[in-house]
């Protein structure tokens, strides 16, 4: 048997202020002979001084486990911000922060991340946590179909972050400023970034910032499709 753990730093997540909505992910590799693998979550040497006290408690409310894409597979559990659980939100898989929302566009089949550029000091971004990295492994990430309008007066980017083992620890990222000046559909925008020693996870983010106009129309950009995968060395290696 062998057994791979992951201590979770309580303390600094709560320092944090990090107290709900944790995302705690760790990887493995089966060795040789293995037929079956186990996931564990256990918790020990609980600290005497807060016995019987409220708010001391630790709660686990979803969990998953699948294997790593091969190179060239897709890394994304939602490339396209669909509604894959069917409860009629959209992003499902995608976290989000500030002034940005998931929508269906245009009728079904056609979810998208929305960007709403149309109020000044308007800032906000999504991205995918617990998607597994290899060290020194160099990764694409696509926006595939982009729409910018053509009053959008913000600064937009995307990019790779790499996480340790806890995926709350940054070791790097590389952040690319998209070019606003063509506006219009079906836009596309590709990076390369490569993982650093003590990589286990890479995190793909899109956000925008530094508005510069109130109010109007077609102020707005919006994504619709996207890709993460783990590039072959010596093909479609053009990195910006």
């Amino acid at each position: 048997m062998l057994f791979r753990s992951v201590t979770v730093d309580t303390a600094t997540r709560l320092a944090n202020g990090q107290v709900d909505g944790n995302v705690i992910s760790m990887q493995g590799t089966a060795v040789a002979g293995a037929q079956f693998i186990r996931p564990i979550m256990r918790f020990e040497n609980v600290n005497a001084l807060y016995a019987a006290e409220p708010q001391a408690n630790t709660f686990i409310f979803y969990t998953f486990m699948g294997l790593a894409p091969a190179p060239g597979q897709e890394h994304l559990k939602n490339p396209g911000f669909a509604d894959s659980d069917g409860d009629g939100n959209f992003g499902d898989v995608w976290g989000s922060f500030g002034n940005v929302g998931f929508n269906e566009f245009f009728g079904a089949n056609n979810a998208h991340a929305s960007f709403f550029a149309d109020t000044i000091g308007n800032s906000g971004g999504v991205f995918q946590q617990s998607i597994l990295a290899t060290p020194g492994a160099k990764y694409g990430f696509d926006l595939t179909n982009v729409r910018v309008e053509i009053s959008f007066n913000a600064d937009l980017y995307f990019g790779l972050e790499f996480y340790a083992d806890d995926d709350f620890t940054k070791l790097s990222q590389k952040m690319i400023q998209i070019d606003t000046t063509t506006t219009g559909d079906g836009l596309s925008f590709s990076m390369v970034a490569e993982a650093p020693a003590g990589a286990h996870f890479v995190r793909p983010v899109i956000y925008f910032d530094n508005v510069g106009v109130s109010g109007g129309t077609d102020r707005n950009a919006f994504v619709f499709a996207t890709s993460l995968t783990e590039l072959t060395p010596g093909v479609n290696l053009v990195e910006n």
